[in-house]
């Protein structure tokens, strides 16, 4: 329906205030506790469900700090490697995307709520990403692709690719790469 109808699942928030507002609140937590996090500006503006932060972060230690300070129905996943430099995090050498978003609420989940809404089954459905959390869908779909840039910023998440058995990854990366998929 070209997006007519949008559905918004709030996972395990289960106050009032908009997603991405009530995520503010623990954003700030986690940049005032680490000394590296921040927000990932300006791909927050116009979130919904989600707030992203960069940076490099233990993610154990992230989310038992959100449950100590009051956010326990919050939830950081990684979403990669960025392959570039920030001036504001000189002494990292790498960093990562972060979505800061309520537990029970990921890429997967939201597929898996799509189909269920359109009445596809697994096996019409694909999806393409570049990180972990994207390969993740692959437990929801029948093939799921890593475009190769994925690849190329986070060497790692090759390996782990290989061990998904209907997942492959792209010769081709970004448009190409889902061009490819497609």
């Amino acid at each position: 329906e070209g997006g007519a109808e949008v559905i918004i699942d709030r996972g395990a928030y289960e106050g009032e205030k908009p997603l991405a507002d009530a995520l503010r609140p623990a954003l700030e937590t986690l940049v005032a506790a680490f000394p590296n996090p921040e927000e990932h500006d300006p791909w927050n503006e116009g979130r919904v469900a989600s707030v992203m932060v960069r940076g490099e972060v233990d993610l154990a230690e992230a989310r038992a700090l959100l449950a100590e300070q009051g956010f326990p129905w919050a939830d950081l996943v990684d979403n990669g490697v960025v392959p570039r430099r920030f001036p504001s995090l000189p002494d990292l050498e790498r960093v990562r995307i972060y979505h800061l978003a309520p537990r029970g609420l990921s890429k997967r989940a939201g597929i898996a709520a799509d189909q269920k809404h359109r009445g596809l089954s697994q096996q019409e459905c694909a999806a393409v990403g570049d990180s972990t959390a994207d390969l993740a869908c692959a437990a929801v779909v029948q093939r799921c692709f890593v475009v190769r840039n994925a690849i190329d910023k986070d060497p790692e998440l090759a390996q782990t690719v290989t061990r998904v058995d209907n997942a492959e990854i792209t010769s081709a990366g970004h448009g190409e790469g889902v061009a490819e998929a497609v």
